[in-house]
């Protein structure tokens, strides 16, 4: 009994985890959830036609990388955080403090390229927000969504780099979206989204659906 009570504690980095969340959601809150791509300064889908890669070049210069940077960390902290604690807990790194240096490392390098995808989508004539619901939408039953949700199922076992390699082709479209929603939408659409992933995680293989009768396939949310 004593040392099924024990397991039920928090490790000290898990709560550090924890802590490190609270304080990225507290500065979601005080800058009242304005943290996704700065104007575009009228930017719009026929400049891009005209002036090709030109446009999107410009949209950077409008974004400087620091500041984007900045924002992808703070959202990498507040969402995906938490969810680094079941893999934690099961004890398969000695060095805590690594794997989540892994962990945030691999997830900015990304974030590079989600913040161009999304600066590129926002050129594009209609609502960026819908191409980011319909990238999502496909992206949720390809296999290698399936196969990444499977591995990060697995707590781990694949090693700090699989993990978070994992978890960045489950989680990276929901990362993209609240960066395509309007300035009042972004901390609900943040907050929505962790909830999203943290509900794949924790569903688990308990629901599964069939899609079609595609090779009898099953497919995880």
């Amino acid at each position: 009994m004593r040392r099924s009570i024990m397991t039920l504690r928090p490790s000290a980095l898990q709560i550090l985890l924890l802590m490190v969340a609270a304080a990225g959601w507290g500065v979601l809150w005080h800058r009242g959830g304005h943290l996704a791509l700065p104007g575009q300064c009228g930017i719009s889908f026929h400049h891009w036609l005209d002036w090709g890669w030109d446009a999107l070049a410009l949209l950077m210069l409008l974004n400087p990388p620091g500041p984007m940077l900045m924002m992808w960390g703070i959202m990498v902290a507040a969402m995906m955080a938490p969810l680094l604690a079941a893999p934690l807990s099961a004890g398969r790194w000695r060095d805590g403090l690594a794997f989540v240096g892994i962990y945030f490392t691999l997830w900015l390098i990304v974030g590079v390229g989600v913040m161009v995808f999304a600066l590129a989508l926002s050129l594009l004539p209609g609502a960026p927000l819908a191409y980011g619901l319909l990238i999502a939408g496909l992206w949720q039953i390809t296999a290698l969504k399936q196969r990444s949700l499977r591995r990060c199922h697995a707590h781990g076992r694949d090693g700090a780099v699989g993990f978070t390699l994992a978890c960045i082709g489950a989680c990276w479209p929901w990362m993209l979206l609240p960066l395509l929603v309007p300035d009042r939408m972004h901390f609900i659409a943040m907050f929505a989204a962790t909830l999203l992933m943290a509900a794949e995680r924790s569903l688990g293989r308990v629901r599964s659906l069939k899609i079609g009768s595609v090779n009898n396939r099953k497919f995880y949310f």
